[in-house]
């Protein structure tokens, strides 16, 4: 890909100059420590490009010149009076005396060069920088699996993207005291999302990262920068991942809750309907039974009775409840009275039923007739009664002897 066709390239996936400007800020806290312990020290940038990096230090009074291959890049930088020449960046290093420099940056350069280059990159900048000094090294990151499946391929001279433990685990390698891996370029509102989707989860970790490596030196130097140092930046891909984990399992409590409800609410309603199924078959029972009591209130049905029972079994039954009534005469007056307003009927009842006083039907049995009469006479008439009784029956017998 030739510089022109490369310079558009930078323009249209990489952003505009201000919005990398703005991103390279976050750097600063780490470097201006530096510009305070070496005021005169110079500093370079490998892979200048556009001299973005390079405007932000100048205007922060930071001693720093850019190396690039790309003559249409230097030109960019050139047009704004930035300090900036052509050639490769690890031979760069190779012409830099030792502890020279205060500043070894390299910002997307690593995915470009061969590993073992890579290597002698960072073996090259910890000789050149002076004790303290940083090596920072930004690169797409893997870990955002967008990034690793597809944006890391949109620049054909991209080589492998480099995960950022692997790059953390050179700088340390190689002799440099510690080092900090940054995430980059995530999205502030995934950020604070405690829920996100699977598709934030894919596309939402920081989608650049950045090592900032430092050299040796003693404790009171390396004390200025613990601030920037012990800060978390950037959102990982385990984060979003715990995330999502955390938000799907209480999603799914909660539909289990719903699932707990729903049956429970599935039972309530079977036992209700049983409920009410038993008070239908009860209220069919009763139904009946009141069908049944009505059919007995019908004339037919004590028609029919009366003509089962016979003239004797009649007697039988109204026999016992008149001499039952006669015994009380409020229970006389019970029966009697509701029939005032029919006279006829009032009289009938009276005449056929009840008789009058000291008078039993004659269609009563001999028994049931001396029972009645027997009821009406004293203790003593009843004596006199029997012996009276008993003298007839003498005599009856004397006579048909």
């Amino acid at each position: 890909m030739n510089g022109e066709i490369y310079r558009q390239f930078e323009d249209n996936f990489r952003g505009s100059r201000e919005l990398i400007i703005e991103r390279l800020r976050i750097y600063l806290p780490f470097v201006l420590p530096l510009k305070g312990l070496y005021p005169d020290s110079s500093s370079v940038d490998l892979g200048c490009g556009r001299g973005e990096w390079l405007q932000l230090l100048t205007e922060k009074d930071v001693n720093i010149r850019g190396i690039d291959l790309d003559e249409s890049m230097l030109q960019a930088c050139r047009d704004l009076g930035l300090s900036a020449e052509q050639g490769d960046a690890i031979e760069a290093l190779l012409t830099l005396p030792d502890d020279s420099q205060a500043l070894v940056t390299a910002f997307h350069v690593v995915e470009h060069i061969q590993f073992e280059q890579l290597q002698r990159l960072v073996l090259e900048a910890l000789r050149v920088l002076r004790p303290g000094g940083l090596l920072v090294m930004e690169t797409p990151n893997p870990e955002n699996i967008i990034v690793a499946t597809r944006n890391f391929y949109l620049d054909p001279s991209h080589q492998r993207p480099i995960p950022s433990d692997l790059l953390a685990f050179l700088s340390e390698y190689y002799g440099f005291r510690r080092t900090k891996v940054l995430g980059l370029q995530e999205s502030p509102a995934l950020v604070a999302k405690t829920s996100p989707s699977l598709g934030e989860v894919l596309e939402g970790a920081s989608s650049d990262y950045a090592v900032v490596a430092q050299k040796d030196a003693p404790d009171e130097l390396l004390v200025l920068f613990d601030q920037p140092w012990a800060k978390d930046y950037g959102l990982s891909l385990r984060t979003l991942s715990d995330r999502f984990s955390e938000s799907l399992a209480s999603r799914l409590e909660q539909v289990a809750e719903q699932v707990a409800r729903a049956e429970d609410q599935v039972s309530q309603s079977n036992q209700r309907a049983a409920q009410i199924e038993a008070l239908a078959r009860n209220a069919i029972e009763r139904s009946e039974e009141l069908e049944n009591r009505i059919s007995r209130l019908q004339p037919k049905f004590w028609i029919k009775r009366i003509r089962t029972v016979g003239k004797q079994g009649l007697r039988r039954v109204l026999v016992p409840i008149v001499l039952k009534i006669r015994e009380y005469p409020r229970f006389y007056r019970v029966i009697i009275s509701p029939l005032n307003d029919k006279p006829k009927l009032r009289s009938s009842l009276k005449r056929n039923i009840f008789g009058k006083p000291g008078k039993v039907h004659s269609w009563a049995s001999k028994a049931e007739r001396e029972a009645a009469v027997r009821q009406l006479l004293s203790s003593r008439a009843l004596e006199v009664y029997d012996e009276l009784a008993k003298a007839i029956e003498s005599t009856k017998r004397s006579g048909d002897k």
